[in-house]
């Protein structure tokens, strides 16, 4: 199972890369992450004072603040990022599940939404991924098959499944 954390380490550099270019420009949300006043002024160094912030584990409750920010406002639909990703729709009917894991230093920043967001910070991650990831995959069988009915023959229906990050590994 180490497979799933080698992902995610390999991964975090291409994550922290859009949260930087998410709020590089946002001050509220740089002040809020530790960023002062005065390191404001040189554009250049924003970057860096961003990654530098966001690994960081003492900064556990901004870091959080601002994940939740970043994948509501800007990754919820983003296909690179989440580890798996099921989106289906139906005439008026969509719904979007996803599963988001930041590392920093030790620590992971889990984030699953399905109908609820839940959330995780732990140092093993494993566990609630593998069961997100089996949740968004159920639901993908489920909706497979409802879409099969009669009722949505001639809707412009979709079901697809993105993963990541292979869960069907054991």
């Amino acid at each position: 199972m180490c497979d799933l954390l080698n992902y995610i380490k390999e991964t975090n550099k291409e994550f922290t890369n859009k949260i930087i270019n998410f709020i590089k420009d946002d001050k509220d949300w740089l002040i809020a992450i530790g960023i002062s006043e005065s390191q404001l002024t040189n554009k250049k160094l924003i970057p860096d004072l961003i990654g530098k912030k966001i690994s960081n584990p003492a900064n556990k409750t901004s870091i959080d603040l601002l994940l939740k920010y970043v994948i509501t406002e800007y990754l919820y639909d983003d296909d690179e990022i989440p580890l798996i990703k099921h989106v289906v729709g139906a005439d008026s009917y969509g719904r979007t599940s996803t599963l988001f894991v930041f590392k920093c230093s030790e620590l992971y920043f889990c984030y699953s939404y399905e109908e609820n967001l839940k959330t995780l910070i732990t140092e093993d991650p494993e566990a609630f991924c593998w069961e997100s990831a089996s949740s968004i995959k159920e639901y993908y069988k489920i909706e497979k098959e409802n879409l099969r009915d009669d009722f949505f023959k001639d809707t412009d229906s979709y079901n697809d499944l993105q993963l990541n990050f292979d869960f069907d590994k054991s």
